[in-house]
């Protein structure tokens, strides 16, 4: 019985708490989907303009960012990755510094230096987009402009 109890966490855990996640977000997508629909047939019945905003599905919306979100969403992955890998090995340098070092801390280096170097690709990618793709930028930037006026 106790071998019951001890299993019974595990499985909980690798099995049921995936499962659980892909439905509460299932539901919530389903949800938002039925009060938006709920919003529009209302707007329809009552005769009024609908905002074509409205109709636009979330992968639709990815598609418009634009070169500048693109990038800035760049920096922001670059800072955290950084940001993790530098404390990861200030923490493990700390840690060997303060004679505590165990099993873990070429582990936690390791991880560090990976962060870090996930984060400074990200950094270089972001301001060579930023270099080569400066025109382009423009050019949105102008057009969204134009297009307000």
């Amino acid at each position: 019985m106790e071998t019951f109890f001890e299993m019974l966490v595990p499985i909980g855990i690798c099995v049921v708490l995936p499962i659980m996640i892909v439905w509460l977000e299932t539901r919530t997508k389903s949800r938002s989907i039925d009060k938006k629909t709920e919003v529009l047939l209302k707007a329809l019945e009552n005769g009024q303009q609908i905002d074509p905003e409205l109709l636009i599905t979330p992968k639709q919306s990815k598609n418009l960012k634009t070169i500048k979100m693109v990038l800035l969403e760049k920096l922001q992955v670059a800072a955290v990755f950084t940001i993790m890998g530098v404390a990861m090995i200030v923490l493990s340098a700390v840690g060997i510094l303060g004679d505590t070092a165990n099993v873990g801390f070429p582990v936690f280096m390791l991880c560090g230096v990976i962060f870090s170097a996930i984060g400074i690709g990200h950094i270089v990618v972001y301001v060579l987009g930023k270099q080569n793709l400066k025109a382009e930028m423009d050019a949105e930037l102008r057009e969204k402009e134009s297009g307000n006026k």
